[in-house]
């Protein structure tokens, strides 16, 4: 589900380069990708950490402070990092599924998909950042088709293009992380669910229309608890990717392998993207997986 909530006409430019930001809720994390022949090359891994929080749910508490990191963070490259994509938490956003008639034009779908989202949350649609996917024929009605429509409040959105403008960089897209981050990480094996864990958020996505929220947080010991929560909803056992900057990633693997039988690995990136031995060093003790996102926001601004 890769919703684009904004987007501005940025052009990706001739050496094909673009920056993911991955905003935390005490840290950022950027990822800068170069397209190469036959894929995509890693250039630049880079973490920031604040002395304080400076994002809750996604709403931004201390603007100036945020974008004085993104400056450390930016002038660390010794060559322009071209547009940037962004993303919000998928926590924020709201899913609502739809019925429109399958002859409507995309002006006249786009009025009706607005009414209905205003209509379900009750607000004016001025106040919402909305996309929507169509998900294909009605099942009950062959003459309309089922749309799944995507609302994020405005404000966060906008203090994202907001960000990049004071960054001086085009802001080619703003995407929702959790839905970007699983479809990036299952693209080479469509059928994998992903298990996202980190500091801020936890969540499960089975398939490319699911997300689930999980009520896990880390306590220094990352089975613990997790494996109750997730028995119910690993049935029947999927391949299981994991992703996320929690400690101990491989030993929660090895531990859905031997008492939960089920087959976990912590995600590998896409194969179309080459890893440069300095980009791995600087991800550090966390390794790859705490930059996954950030890497597929990139990627997805090359798209």
């Amino acid at each position: 589900m890769a919703f684009s909530l904004a987007l501005k006409q940025g052009r990706i430019g001739a050496h094909g380069v673009c920056a993911g930001l991955d905003i935390g809720a005490d840290r950022i994390r950027l990822a800068v990708l170069r397209r190469q022949r036959g894929g995509l090359r890693l250039a630049l891994l880079a973490e920031h950490v604040f002395d304080r929080p400076i994002c809750d749910d996604g709403r931004i508490g201390d603007f100036e402070l945020l974008a004085t990191g993104c400056r450390q963070l930016l002038r660390r490259p010794a060559s322009p990092v071209g547009p940037i994509a962004l993303a919000i938490p998928a926590t924020t956003v709201a899913l609502i599924r739809l019925t429109l008639p399958a002859a409507s034009s995309e002006l006249q779908r786009w009025a009706q998909v607005r009414a209905e989202v205003a209509a379900c949350l009750r607000q004016p649609p001025d106040e919402w950042a909305i996309d929507y996917r169509v998900l294909g024929p009605a099942p009950a009605s062959p003459a309309d088709v089922q749309v799944l429509a995507a609302a994020a409040p405005a404000m966060l959105v906008e203090d994202r293009l907001a960000l990049a403008e004071s960054l001086g960089m085009a802001a080619c897209a703003v995407l929702v992380d959790g839905w970007r981050l699983a479809a990036f990480l299952r693209a080479p094996d469509p059928d994998a669910a992903v298990l996202h864990l980190d500091a801020a958020a936890a969540w499960l996505s089975l398939h490319a229309q699911h997300w689930h929220p999980l009520a896990w947080r880390p306590d220094g010991s990352p089975s613990a608890g997790l494996l109750t929560e997730l028995a119910p909803l690993l049935r029947p056992a999927p391949r299981l990717l994991l992703s996320g900057d929690a400690c101990g990633l491989d030993a929660l693997a090895a531990a859905l392998r031997k008492y939960a039988g089920i087959p976990a690995t912590v995600a590998a990136l896409p194969p179309q993207i080459l890893v440069e031995d300095h980009a791995a060093t600087a991800a550090g003790p966390r390794h790859l997986s705490a930059f996954h996102c950030a890497i597929a926001l990139a990627a997805e601004g090359l798209t």
